[in-house]
Order: structure tokens, then sequence, then C-alpha cells
């Protein structure tokens, strides 16, 4: 430091500060962790399950498995991958215990017929029905990438899979989103 002004640390920085506190014992560290990651971690959650109550499940309980095992992140610096697919896995696991919703729900839920809706709500109760359309796979490669605005290459680390494979399953993902769009 210099001129007493504190140097600036970037948000892998910081995260990997944390972990390595919480990795020694310090529990303030976990209050932290949470802060700086809830948001995307709901985000991607979100945009993984398309079911608010499910996704808040789904984060609570990844972050339960951060505290318990946090000790096993060998480096701290993966914080971010290794989180991203504990959140993914807790998704998917309570997904299969809770089968997507039928589609007129959805439309119930999300309001009336769009008959009266604005063109733009309009067309977020189509993108819903649509993702809900797709396979668990596909909605969870497109929330990575479109959502979270991953590289491929971090997918791919993410997702323990090959480079070119999450290419073509990005790319298949997307072609599939706008048939089903294109349906609703």
């Amino acid at each position: 430091m210099s001129g007493g002004l504190a140097e600036p640390v970037d948000k892998a920085e910081e995260l990997r500060r944390l972990v390595l506190r919480l990795q020694d014992g310090d529990k303030s560290a976990f209050d932290a962790l949470v802060s700086k990651t809830q948001t995307s971690a709901y985000r991607l959650g979100y945009s993984v399950s398309q079911d608010h109550h499910l996704c808040q499940d789904a984060v609570q309980d990844a972050y339960i498995s951060v505290l318990k095992n946090i000790r096993q992140l060998r480096d701290p610096r993966a914080f971010t991958t290794w989180f991203t697919r504990i959140v993914i896995n807790r998704c998917k696991r309570l997904l299969k215990q809770k089968r997507p919703q039928s589609l007129t729900e959805v439309t119930e839920k999300e309001g009336p017929s769009t008959d009266g809706l604005e063109e733009k709500a309009a067309r977020r109760i189509n993108l819903k029905k649509a993702l809900l359309k797709l396979t668990d796979t596909d909605r969870t490669i497109l929330s990575l990438r479109e959502v979270q605005g991953f590289s491929y290459e971090e997918i791919s680390e993410i997702l323990d899979i090959p480079m070119g494979t999450v290419k073509s399953r990005v790319s298949n993902a997307r072609r599939r989103l706008i048939q089903a769009y294109d349906v609703s």
C-alpha cells in the first residue's frame, strides 16, 4: 500500500481470501462469502429451475454444503467453479423430486391471458414456457452461458466435460429454445 490508500482487490481475490479464512475456522467469513455470492447463486439457481421456491431451497442447501465441505476445497481460487457446480447439482436434485409444473399453471401464475398484457410481459411468459420445455441439461448450459456469462472454458470446467461438447450443447440448446419459443 502506498499513500494510505488500500489497493483494489478483484472479486476473485476477495473470494479466495474469504475461503481461506473460512477454511481456518473464521465463521464471519461465511457471512461475507454469502453476501458476495448470493445474487449470482440465486440467478443461476432460478435460471436452472425456473422456480423461485425451489431455487431458494437449492441455494440454501448449497451454502450448507459449502459450510460443511469447505476444507475439502484444495484450491481456494476454484471456489466459484466448485460452488457453481454445487448450486447446479442441488437444483437438479430438487427438480427430480418435483417435476416442472404444467405450462397452464405457469401462465396462470404469471397473470391473465396475454391479451391485456404489454408485449414485454407476454414475451416473458412465452420465454418461461419455452424454458420449461427444455431439458434440465439445456436449461443449465444456457444459464451458465447466457445468464451467468461464463466462458466456454469455465463451463467445461464446471460441468467437467470437453470444451467441444460445451460448444455443441450451447448451440443445440439455443436452437431448441428458439424452436420452443416459436411454438409457444
